[in-house]
């Protein structure tokens, strides 16, 4: 969330030097960077269309850009009800309006170049969050053999574990952030300047039903090559999506493996027979890489939907394994 917290002011001002241009000696801006900010992150668009950054819908439509963007990292080629994925919208836009930072005085560098600080608070949600995920999931009982029902059920765990967690949000140190803000006429053309240098921005985005972090993969492969090609040119990432779903999926992937390791140890404690647990200890894996084929085949990518899944069922084969355990010892005995 730290790192976010940086990309995000970062992107503000890069945006901010590209759209300023013409304006005259009463600019003030740190309202202007505090204007993007509290539209970016709050919805409020009334400070950005008095301080010209931008129209109202233009507003709205960035507002509403980085909403779809997150949805999109989250619930990636999940298909759930409209009404469950407008209340997780609801409540992904109230983890935004909790969102703290303070936007500090300007200062004044040259006629056209000001320096902006601003301090933003960590906050404390994914890690909180997870863990109420995870209990939630360990808990479920549901239907776990119809895809929809299923992913109805993850989503709805993940939606109430971030509201539960936003409810008694916490927060951490600050840290201060440098926006430099720079005024340049461009009625006419668009400038975008990169550590002093001219340069171009880009805005890559994916298309609906692909990976986001394969995409992101790929760009990034592309524009190696490219700078392989043409040393003069330089390129330098401002907010990459593909490394935020990462962190994510390996998480996950890292509490599935905790999962089924502990899962194996108090059943090798309980059922006091190294035999049972270790039948049930190669069904685990077995099952799992039957899914992943099952997966790969189908065109289901991994994603935190796809692998919560995999570790809720991970839980499920546990359980159904004991009670055909215990079947089994009846009927011998």
């Amino acid at each position: 969330m730290r790192k976010m917290k940086k990309v995000m002011v970062l992107l503000a001002a890069v945006l901010v030097a590209a759209m300023l241009g013409g304006c005259g000696g009463s600019f003030d801006a740190s309202q202007y960077v505090k204007a993007l900010l509290d539209n970016s992150y709050k919805g409020d668009s009334e400070a950005f269309v008095k301080e010209k950054v931008g129209t109202k819908e233009e507003a709205e439509k960035l507002y509403i850009e980085g909403i779809d963007t997150e949805m999109a990292s989250i619930t990636d080629q999940t298909q759930v009800s409209e009404e469950l994925e407008a209340e997780f919208r609801t409540v992904l836009q109230d983890v935004y309006k909790n969102v703290k930072y303070t936007v500090g005085d300007a200062e004044k560098k040259d006629s056209k170049t000001y320096e902006v600080e601003v301090k933003c608070e960590k906050m404390n949600i994914f890690g909180p969050t997870m863990e109420s995920f995870y209990a939630a999931a360990e808990a479920y009982d549901g239907d776990t053999e119809d895809d929809a029902a299923l992913n109805e059920a993850v989503v709805t765990m993940l939606k109430d574990s971030f509201k539960e967690t936003l409810a008694n949000v916490t927060y951490g140190d600050a840290e201060s952030v440098t926006v430099r803000v720079e005024l340049v006429n461009n009625a006419d053309e668009t400038y975008a300047r990169i550590n002093g240098d001219a340069g171009v921005m880009l805005m890559i985005q994916k298309q609906t039903g692909y990976s986001t972090g394969d995409v992101s993969d790929r760009v990034l492969d592309r524009l190696s090559q490219v700078k392989k090609e043409n040393k003069e040119i330089d390129t330098v990432i401002l907010m990459d999506q593909g490394v935020y779903i990462d962190l994510i999926v390996n998480s996950v992937l890292q509490n599935l493996v905790y999962g089924a390791v502990l899962a194996v140890i108090i059943l090798l404690i309980f059922l006091k027979s190294i035999r049972p647990t270790f039948v049930i200890a190669c069904s685990i894996p077995i099952s799992i890489m039957t899914a992943l084929v099952a997966m790969y085949f189908s065109g289901v990518t991994l994603n935190i939907i796809s692998l919560s899944g995999l570790a809720l069922g991970v839980g499920m084969l546990v359980d159904n394994s004991i009670v055909v355990i215990e079947n089994i010892y009846r009927m011998r005995n």
